[in-house]
């Protein structure tokens, strides 16, 4: 495993983190049993269906020379965007080797990550939405009707509720933590709009909530 992406020194969102799951699959035994798929690069199109083309310019400027921000703290190194293409196009090539039939499920081990990533801006260390670019080719060019996707992280998953909150393809689930980054979106009573509403679903949870919780 080598490092080709690096944020701004001491950033949190670093390899290491990626590096300790590669190793804990490593040691496990489970990289053994699984089947390794080749990487390729999301395309323009892939992209454009999320995200704006005035978004992907600013993106493609920045990573033709030093780098800079996405929008809203999501700093990226040059060549940045090449290395989130990769990203988004590797969860594309998952998603395509399931619906082959070549494998029955999968696992992404992707960085940098997406979810907080908007149509207009990157946010939260996000600079291309892997997780809605991926669902967006399931629908359009593979023919999926319906997806459902779950978010379970601390921070709510704001770009990938935004790319289908007036959509009724998509069922978005997010389980978060209540009050915590971004402050303007993640609450229970954004019920999406339009042909959307009643697919996104918002379960904010209080800090140091634990089994019980998440029972209820």
């Amino acid at each position: 495993m080598r490092t080709i992406f690096v944020q701004p020194i001491a950033h949190v969102e670093s390899p290491e983190s990626k590096r300790r799951i590669h190793s804990l699959l490593h040691v496990s035994g489970l990289l053994k049993e699984t089947v390794l798929i080749d990487s390729l690069s999301a395309t323009t199109e892939d992209v454009l269906r999320v995200h704006s083309k005035e978004y992907l310019a600013r993106l493609t400027e920045m990573s033709k020379n030093e780098g800079g921000d996405g929008g809203d703290c999501a700093p990226f190194s040059p060549g940045g965007l090449d290395i989130a293409l990769l990203a988004a196009g590797s969860a594309i090539g998952m998603v395509n080797a399931i619906l082959d039939e070549r494998i029955t499920n999968g696992y992404c081990l992707l960085r940098p990550p997406g979810h907080h990533a908007e149509r207009e801006r990157g946010r939260g260390f996000c600079l291309l939405n892997n997780i809605a670019i991926t669902a967006m080719h399931a629908i359009e060019v593979r023919g999926l009707e319906r997806i459902v996707i779950i978010d379970w992280d601390v921070h709510h998953g704001n770009g990938t509720q935004q790319a289908f909150y007036d959509s009724d393809k998509v069922m978005f689930i997010s389980i978060h933590q209540d009050r915590n980054y971004p402050l303007d979106t993640g609450f229970a009573d954004e019920l999406g709009q339009g042909l959307g509403l009643g697919f996104n679903c918002n379960i904010p949870l209080p800090p140091g909530s634990g089994d019980g919780a998440y029972r209820s």
